[in-house]
């Protein structure tokens, strides 16, 4: 974010931006980001337009931040990828490995 102030009030893992502040992002540079075809983007948005996850405004195209998923929920992702990374490390441990001199 450009503002100070916005990046004071969002910058915990458990804040989740509101819709109102986000920058929406064209189907065109998502298709030059993602190097995809733009055919292929419009059909992907359109299905996940359908299911709420993206919305479209005038500024470009959106994660919703009520979306079903708890996709751009900064606080959500950071859970699940604990959990991960400590299931990595458990199963890690149990074949032998304690660190990186192990690998």
């Amino acid at each position: 974010m450009k503002s100070p102030e916005l990046d004071e009030r969002y910058k915990s893992v458990e804040a989740v931006e509101p819709d109102t502040i986000k920058q929406g992002i064209s189907r065109a540079a998502l298709s030059r980001f993602l190097n995809l075809p733009l055919e292929t983007v419009r059909r992907r948005v359109d299905r996940l337009k359908r299911r709420k996850i993206l919305l479209e405004g005038s500024e470009g195209l959106i994660v919703s931040e009520s979306n079903m998923h708890k996709f751009g929920n900064n606080h959500e992702l950071q859970s699940i990828n604990m959990v991960l990374v400590k299931k990595l490390l458990r199963d890690l441990r149990q074949i032998g490995v304690s660190g990186p001199d192990d690998l």
